[in-house]
């Protein structure tokens, strides 16, 4: 697979058009063998996809969804990689199981380059520890932006999809985040207070910016039903109240592999491919990866143009 792709993003590049590879017929495979995710050959996107994964509330599992569709996306081909934002909480390693010496902060205050920070993840995936960085993002100078910028923007470069984990709630950062990238993830469980929570973040999304992108993840269903009824429900009064057209990327049922995989630090999707959460996670990064080949990016899009936004929001003018 990953020579096909080191091929296909060859080709683009010579020629300067895009490949694609149909669907098989009936559609994306949903399964895959234990200890992989079908492939899917895909074209490289310049520049990257940013997509902030975020959620009204915390407790829903978003670090955790974050991560193993990170990996879920990877073994379709898309090279990936994960920005931890929450610099109170940085889940991503803890998930890991690993201590990243250098994060986010080192970049913008220590001048390391980009590369140097990058850590490494299941099949191929990469991640950054935001650290105190996230806060220092905020308190750049004019002077200092460009170069930030440049050094970053070696991400569009290399990556195809760059998931943005933000903290949870409705916070003037997370808002900040969620407006700067290309579209949002937004994580919710069953629970009434994650469902009005959820709504509140739309709804203040939607006061700035009612064309931005939102995708939706029911985490921790217990059926398929209870799923399909809580995406209903956000997308219907989202769209009446709000006129904001949701997306249904889809759900995640409740399993006890994931708690497993938690106290093991190892991602579900590896641990246990062939649970219930791993099939759930396959399916949602088929969705979202038929929707990323289709969509047409944006002037500005890429984590450059996701820093100029979020330091704009600041009063930091590039």
């Amino acid at each position: 697979m990953s020579d096909q792709a080191d091929k296909l993003r060859q080709a683009i590049h010579n020629t300067g058009t895009r490949v694609s590879e149909q669907p098989q017929e009936g559609g994306w495979p949903e399964t895959a063998s234990e200890g992989a995710v079908a492939n899917i050959a895909v074209p490289k996107i310049r520049p990257a996809k940013v997509y902030a994964v975020t959620s009204g509330k915390g407790g829903v599992g978003k670090t955790n969804v974050t991560v193993n569709l990170a990996i879920a996306l990877s073994g379709l081909g898309y090279k990936v990689v994960m920005i931890d934002t929450d610099f109170g909480l940085s889940n991503i390693e803890i998930l890991f199981g690993v201590t990243p010496r250098y994060s986010l902060f080192d970049v913008i205050r220590n001048g390391m380059g980009i590369n140097d920070i990058l850590c490494n993840g299941p099949m191929g995936v990469k991640f950054i520890s935001g650290g105190s960085g996230v806060e220092g993002l905020t308190r750049v100078s004019r002077e200092q932006l460009p170069e930030i910028i440049a050094n970053l923007s070696i991400l569009d470069k290399d990556f195809d999809i760059i998931l943005i984990d933000t903290g949870a709630g409705i916070t003037d950062t997370v808002i900040s985040m969620a407006l700067a990238a290309d579209e949002i993830i937004l994580v919710a469980t069953p629970e009434p207070t994650s469902v009005t929570d959820a709504y509140a973040l739309v709804k203040t999304i939607a006061h700035r910016d009612k064309g931005k992108g939102v995708n939706i993840i029911v985490n921790k269903a217990d059926s398929p039903i209870e799923a399909i009824e809580v995406l209903s429900k956000l997308i219907q009064v989202s769209g009446r109240f709000l006129d904001m057209r949701l997306q249904k990327l889809g759900y995640i049922l409740s399993d006890n592999s994931v708690v497993r995989s938690v106290k093991q630090q190892q991602p579900f999707v590896i641990g246990y491919p062939r649970s219930q959460a791993s099939s759930s996670i396959r399916r949602i990064a088929q969705s979202l990866a038929s929707s990323h080949q289709g969509a047409a990016l944006k002037e500005g899009a890429g984590i450059a143009g996701f820093l100029r936004k979020i330091t704009r929001v600041f009063n930091v003018h590039y």
